[in-house]
């Protein structure tokens, strides 16, 4: 069926597709859902998490990721040797580079929907401490937050 029967429902509807296996993510917070006609709870995912040391990746590998799950929330916890304006800027510029972060939410936005917000947690080794900070994109792929969140000695 992956071979034939799947190529030619998307090729009849006008998609496009691929039969490798997708999306295996780092961690997940979730609540139960239980009925008492459910032999199991089914979780329910309300955080996708996905972290991730090289910042080159960021976008194409976690981010993508992230878009194609359904939660309110989605973080992405990364390590940078440093944070400032200028990589705000360029992680979440509107034009178009690989880089940057519309790269892949614009299409998500575009062509079906971003489901929940996508947050970004940087973490900055200084001396002895970490420095984090946080950019959150919403549902309409706008920076809704940004700044340092704390500092942790």
């Amino acid at each position: 069926y992956k071979e034939n029967l799947f190529v030619k429902i998307s090729k009849d509807l006008g998609l496009f597709y691929d039969n490798r296996e997708y999306l295996t993510v780092d961690a997940i917070f979730y609540k139960e859902y239980k009925k008492a006609e459910y032999a199991n709870p089914v979780p329910i995912p309300i955080v996708w998490i996905e972290s991730e040391n090289d910042r080159d990746d960021i976008a194409w590998s976690e981010l993508y990721k992230l878009c194609c799950l359904n939660a309110p929330l989605k973080v992405i916890f990364t390590l940078f040797p440093e944070w400032n304006n200028d990589l705000l800027k360029e992680y979440t510029s509107k034009d178009g580079k690989i880089g940057d972060c519309h790269y892949v939410i614009d299409p998500f936005i575009n062509v079906s929907r971003l489901i929940g917000y996508i947050g970004f947690i940087i973490a900055v080794r200084k001396d002895n401490q970490f420095i984090f900070y946080s950019f959150v994109y919403d549902e309409n792929g706008n920076i809704k937050d940004d700044g340092q969140l704390v500092i942790i000695e």
